[in-house]
């Protein structure tokens, strides 16, 4: 066969979800040849003379006859990586690159308060964990309020009437966690009271409470010092 030409076609990286399903569409528009399926340069899967042959992934992978798609279920991380679709159209070799970037989702995010030695709160901080790939944070609150980042400062001026919402989002999934900030402008023993299902408490040796309250089934921990 004398392949007429080699035309190349390469896309972005592509954010998938741990455990989901991801269909590389090379888009053919006419009838093929011969299709061969490559991830980071290793055979996966070939099509010829109206034959499929698997090399890796058969039993989490679906291919396509008709249309030449590549389908991998149940991903996991360690498929991360370089895919890569050799089609032969009319003598011509069609070739497309697919980047993949398997991730976990987010997890619900953490509030912890933070207080000073008068018991002021100074500053809210949100986490995750585990800790996941290419996470960012965002704090929302009253009216168009909005600020990027993990910390959120607590100042003279800071509305402590109201709700602020932490957004821990990734390219994947987002999830919001809720403190209501006037809660926590009360002593850390009255709080232990309020909210039973505190996980531990090291008040008495070293001055900090730590703990797990449930708030509109929001989870969220403060520490207290």
């Amino acid at each position: 066969i004398i392949l007429n030409q080699l035309i190349f076609f390469i896309i972005h990286i592509r954010y998938v979800e741990t455990g989901t399903s991801c269909t590389f569409n090379p888009t053919v528009t006419a009838a093929y040849e011969s299709v061969l399926w490559k991830f980071n340069n290793d055979k996966v899967v070939e099509f010829e003379d109206g034959s499929v042959k698997w090399v890796q992934f058969e039993k989490q992978g679906d291919f396509d006859e008709n249309t030449g798609d590549l389908t991998l279920n149940g991903l996991k991380k360690t498929q991360s990586g370089l895919y890569e679709s050799e089609i032969l159209v009319s003598g011509t070799l069609q070739t497309k690159k697919y980047e993949i970037q398997v991730i976990d989702a987010v997890p619900q995010p953490q509030v912890t308060c933070i207080r000073n030695s008068e018991g002021e709160v100074t500053s809210l901080e949100c986490s995750v964990y585990p800790e996941v790939e290419v996470v960012t944070f965002i704090w929302s609150g009253p009216g168009f309020f909005k600020s990027p980042g993990k910390t959120l400062q607590i100042t003279a001026v800071t509305d402590r009437t109201t709700t602020y919402t932490c957004t821990a989002k990734n390219p994947v999934s987002e999830k919001h966690s809720e403190i209501f900030l006037k809660d926590f402008t009360l002593p850390c023993h009255i709080l232990l009271d309020i909210y039973p299902i505190l996980t531990y408490c090291l008040h008495q040796h070293f001055n900090i409470c730590i703990g797990q309250v449930t708030c509109e089934d929001v989870y969220f921990t403060y520490i207290y010092f």
